[in-house]
């Protein structure tokens, strides 16, 4: 009898330790840093899913880069953890989710996603996270965002579906994300896009930000939709050919707009419809195919502050080119073709501090621009100047200060010299202001 007893003590001895050692060993391959534990398979061996015990007392649990085949394949259903705020699940591989991953953990207000291999958004998953403020579904394999896909998420206001496959957002998409701020779908596959999915939901107010980058977006509804609230939208890197009239009219409160990288060639008077829009403070349009400054649709933007054209194909600045424009502070002109800068073409600016002319093809700058100036900064480098008289205006205003960088006579007469090296040489004594004879 005292034989058995002993070798039962001793088994339960064993067992323990065993138990003792696979806990240990599991915990050991996770990271834990006061309230957050991370599991990363980047610096640890990581072949199993973390055991129950191992991830209770967390606010954030990480697993990521590893190659859970339960994770990947839809088997793994959290257990109850009370104080489990952000779960980020990413770069594993992820095919499916279980519908029932989450459903013990309601409390949950931040999950994240990206860089798995999901097809479809994981709506019966979402349906259990009432609480959801922070969703990222980005560089995944999505091809929709079918209706009602958040439809329980009242509190989401952060929405990350970037680098997918997506070609379609249904209309009735964000029904219910009554709360929603920020709405990241760049780098999809969208062609044509329609602002009606904002319209769908009334209770959307406090829309601040609509990402559409790179996605390669030819056509947007120009029907009119009311999205307020909206403060940045971007549009940069699509195929938009041209900006229609009212596309935009019901962007009341746009602070920001970036329409960089696209094939614009024509510009609507009233993008903005027939009223003035007295928020927008940014415009970005370079590089598109813009020939002449859109100086009609500029005349709708009397608050504006910065302001790019670079990259296009304007060939000339005519006069009053953004007297509509008297608040703009910083216009980038640079790799255009403009040849010709007219006398009065920033007349009416009062706070102009930075224009931007490198890499044009001026050959000289008109007395006018300078007389009707105050000072500001002009970059002209890489243009191509005509040392003569006609640029000596030019440099006694520039001697002020307000040049960069030193500029360089391409006249081969004068070798490639300074221009302010130039000035006493060609302009002597024996000139006045207009360079006349005395």
């Amino acid at each position: 009898m005292f034989l058995a007893r002993q070798n039962l003590l001793s088994l339960s001895i064993l067992l323990t330790i065993i138990i003792s050692f696979r806990v240990a060993r599991c915990s050991q391959q996770c990271k834990r840093v006061f309230s957050t534990l991370h599991c990363n398979g980047q610096t640890r061996n990581i072949s199993t899913f973390p055991s129950e015990s191992t991830l209770q007392g967390y606010v954030t649990l990480l697993v990521t880069f590893t190659n859970i085949s339960s994770l990947q394949n839809g088997l793994v259903i959290l257990p109850p953890l009370p104080q489990l705020e952000t779960l980020v699940l990413s770069s594993n591989g992820i095919l499916v989710l279980n519908d029932s991953l989450v459903e013990n953990n309601q409390q949950i207000k931040g999950l994240q996603l990206q860089h798995n291999k999901l097809s479809s958004v994981p709506i019966k998953v979402l349906e259990n996270l009432p609480n959801l403020t922070y969703l990222d579904l980005s560089y995944n394999n999505i091809l929709t965002i079918p209706e009602n896909a958040f439809h329980t998420n009242h509190n989401l206001e952060i929405l990350l579906v970037n680098g997918n496959d997506l070609n379609q957002v249904h209309p009735d998409a964000l029904n219910g994300v009554f709360s929603l701020k920020y709405i990241h779908l760049s780098s999809n596959i969208l062609n044509r896009f329609s602002f009606e999915i904002f319209q769908r939901v009334p209770e959307l107010t406090n829309l601040f930000g609509i990402y559409l980058e790179d996605s390669g977006i030819t056509k947007l509804s120009n029907v009119s939709v009311e999205v307020t609230s909206c403060q940045t939208l971007n549009l940069n890197g699509n195929l938009l050919q041209s900006l229609k009239g009212f596309t935009l009219s019901g962007f009341t409160g746009l602070k920001l707009l970036f329409l960089d990288r696209n094939q614009i060639s024509v510009i609507d008077r009233f993008v903005f419809g027939f009223e003035d829009h007295y928020n927008l403070t940014v415009l970005l349009l370079a590089r598109n195919n813009i020939h002449r400054v859109p100086v009609s649709f500029l005349r709708q933007l009397p608050r504006l502050v910065t302001l790019s054209l670079a990259q296009n194909k304007l060939t000339q600045l005519p006069n009053g080119a953004f007297r509509y424009n008297i608040n703009v502070e910083v216009i980038d002109l640079s790799d255009n073709q403009i040849h010709t800068v007219h006398g009065l073409s920033f007349i009416g600016i009062q706070n102009l501090r930075d224009v931007d002319l490198t890499v044009n093809k001026p050959s000289s700058l008109p007395e006018q621009l300078f007389d009707v100036m105050d000072p500001f900064v002009l970059d002209i480098a890489f243009n191509n100047w005509t040392c003569n008289c006609n640029l000596f205006d030019f440099l006694t205003w520039s001697s002020s200060g307000f040049i960069r960088p030193v500029k360089v006579c391409v006249d081969p007469r004068y070798g490639n010299q300074s221009t302010m090296l130039l000035f006493l040489s060609i302009f002597s004594a024996n000139r006045d202001y207009h360079g006349n004879q005395s």
